[in-house]
């Protein structure tokens, strides 16, 4: 069942606490960044982070392999998931487009790095 009200299927989790801010004029640049290369099983790509210039938000992301095979991450996943953690996660938050996908994809807000993806 979608966990979200466009009906898309993926799993989404909220950072309980943090900055808030808006990240929606950059994300899709920043999964740009995210999907420029391959990444092994197991490891972690952080794209930096982007400033929000209408909102005066710095806005941080991350994509992990959970995957057993060395992957390129999807841009269109990542616009997704990360535009999905945008309207339902006011701290930020990560998740993965289905349950078959090898990359968990995360963003944050107001700090230069994001924690740790579980």
């Amino acid at each position: 069942m979608p966990s979200n009200a466009f009906n898309i299927n993926a799993s989404i989790s909220c950072f309980p606490t943090g900055f808030t801010g808006d990240c929606s004029a950059v994300f899709s640049f920043l999964c740009e960044v995210n999907t420029d290369s391959t990444l092994a099983p197991g490891t972690t790509s952080s794209g930096g982070g982007g400033h929000d210039d209408n909102s005066d938000t710095l806005c941080s992301t991350r994509v992990k392999n959970d995957g057993n095979v060395t992957a390129t991450p999807s841009l269109q996943s990542c616009q997704t998931v990360l535009g999905l953690i945008i309207l339902e996660c006011p701290f930020g938050g990560f998740g993965k487009l289905s349950p078959t996908d090898p990359f968990t994809y995360a963003l944050a807000l107001g700090v230069s790095d994001v924690p740790p993806i579980p």
